[in-house]
């Protein structure tokens, strides 16, 4: 059963992960645990050739083995931004992509009656901010970060700490 009180939400998709699968933090490496911990069956690839793993996806799914309840995942802009001629790529969203966006996520966190947003980045948080409900931000795995992130989830969670393999130490 899925927690929609809490809500994993990074900043938006990226072409290694999201843009593959249409899943925030998920990557095809774990489609098959998206199935198994939401208890959807196993989604179908979208793509064909070899799968392709992302690090935050993996850093995220390492945390997720490890809680009883799984929450919601999204993300402030739940598209894939990238640069013009090069899906390929990942940039930030625009101002006029976000303002698009924010109505979407404050309906969202209203229906799903969201109580708290777990923001993976800064950029995340910010964003996350302004929807008017509590956060807690953690930093974001990527370039040089997935210690401080494992160390932010397993104080949230009250894991313990988190090894390098995304596995507790006992």
């Amino acid at each position: 059963m899925i927690d929609s009180r809490v809500m994993w939400m990074g900043r938006d998709l990226g072409y290694r992960g999201g843009r593959r699968t249409g899943v925030a933090l998920t990557d095809e490496a774990h489609l098959g645990e998206l199935g198994e911990v939401y208890g959807i069956g196993t989604p179908a690839r979208s793509t064909c050739g070899p799968i392709v793993a992302e690090r935050t996806a993996t850093e995220v799914w390492s945390v997720l083995r490890c809680i009883d309840t799984p929450p919601m995942l999204w993300n402030v802009f739940p598209f894939h931004p990238f640069e013009q001629g090069d899906q390929l790529t990942n940039r930030k969203f625009s101002p006029h992509e976000f303002s698009v966006a924010q109505d979407l996520n404050a309906e969202l966190i209203r229906v799903l009656r969201v109580q708290k947003i777990v923001a993976i980045g800064q950029d995340a948080g910010a964003y996350a901010a302004r929807l008017g409900i509590e956060i807690d931000q953690v930093r974001h795995p990527s370039y040089g970060g997935v210690a401080d992130f494992r160390a932010g989830m397993s104080r949230i969670y009250g894991l313990g700490s988190l090894s390098r393999q995304g596995l507790l130490e006992i």
